[in-house]
């Protein structure tokens, strides 16, 4: 186990590499980094901010980062966060509240081949305001951003938080695009009292609302906030989306409109693990990545309804007797 000076922590949330191949990892306010050849580095940019997601523009190869901010707790949780798009390893663009963003607690950006980005957002604790989640989009060489809530229940809700901002009571994570629409995970919200269920929202390319995936027209059994809730969304070369849940295991939905569901009976997938905040990938060869709670899984790129297609790799553990 090799020492890596430049580290001040262990704890490493994101991940994701650019068009000069170098791989970059975010951390929980403890700075990102990046590897130039063999040699870690600390970026300039980001220094002390919660980084949950790191994806590669497929324009240029520049990094977006969505990050939660710097603040510890209480009235300053999300101070400085939102959507950074990183140009080098000491510069970037930043799209924050004031510029647009439904709030600065981001969870998670994916990037269109035109270079519009979408972002997700959850509701935002400031020292100076309070705001309920949304959907972020910045045009492609736009300096600021904005806000939109087409599809989300409870738009304009009557239930206010401090300094009269409504608030939306939406909280949103996983998203992904597969080049013509993305997806996007939406917490049910609540207004009054009353409560829309989960559900992963589908939008264009150029942000208009496709419908939703719901339990009534998937397998998911989206009931409510407390029920499985998507944590990853990955769309493969095949054109299959990957969707990762907080309990029940995997979702995969094929291009001919079929869904499967994997879990530990037809898959290597831990029974009770979680799968971890967009901890889908896919590698050159086709091979799927899913990071859970409780190991790694691997699909082979071959079966998808057959576990020997599927690779658990977890750390061993060394029991000493005395």
């Amino acid at each position: 186990m090799a020492n890596t000076p430049v580290f001040t922590t262990d704890a490493f949330k994101a991940a994701t590499t650019d068009a000069a191949g170098r791989v970059w990892i975010g951390s929980n306010k403890f700075g990102l980094y990046y590897r130039e050849d063999t040699t870690w580095n600390l970026a300039g940019v980001l220094t002390s901010h919660d980084i949950m997601h790191l994806v590669s523009d497929p324009t240029d190869g520049t990094i977006w980062a969505a990050q939660r901010g710097t603040g510890s707790s209480g009235g300053n949780t999300n101070t400085n966060g939102g959507i950074n798009h990183i140009l080098t390893p000491s510069t970037n663009d930043y799209y924050g509240f004031t510029s647009g963003m439904p709030s600065r607690a981001a969870w998670g950006v994916t990037v269109f081949p035109s270079g519009d980005a979408y972002s997700s957002h959850g509701g935002q604790t400031t020292a100076s305001n309070v705001a309920g989640g949304g959907l972020g989009k910045i045009l492609d060489g736009n300096t600021t951003g904005s806000s939109f809530y087409t599809g989300l229940d409870y738009q304009g809700g009557t239930y206010t938080g401090s300094n009269s901002v409504p608030y939306y009571g939406q909280i949103l994570h996983a998203i992904g695009n597969n080049g013509s629409e993305f997806w996007v995970n939406v917490v049910s919200g609540c207004d009054n009292g009353s409560c829309s269920e989960s559900r992963i929202n589908r939008y264009s390319s150029s942000g208009s609302f496709l419908g939703s995936i719901t339990a009534a027209n998937s397998p998911i059994p989206f009931v409510n906030s407390s029920s499985p809730v998507a944590r990853a969304i990955l769309f493969d070369r095949q054109g299959r989306a990957w969707v990762g849940m907080n309990s029940g295991g995997i979702y995969v939905y094929d291009t001919n409109g079929t869904w499967t569901h994997l879990d530990e009976t037809n898959s290597t997938f831990p029974a009770g693990a979680a799968v971890n905040f967009h901890s889908i990938a896919e590698d050159q060869d086709g091979k799927i990545f899913i990071g859970t709670s409780a190991g790694l899984v691997v699909f082979d790129g071959l079966y998808l309804s057959i576990q020997s297609s599927y690779s658990l790799f977890r750390r061993v553990l060394k029991i000493s007797f005395f």
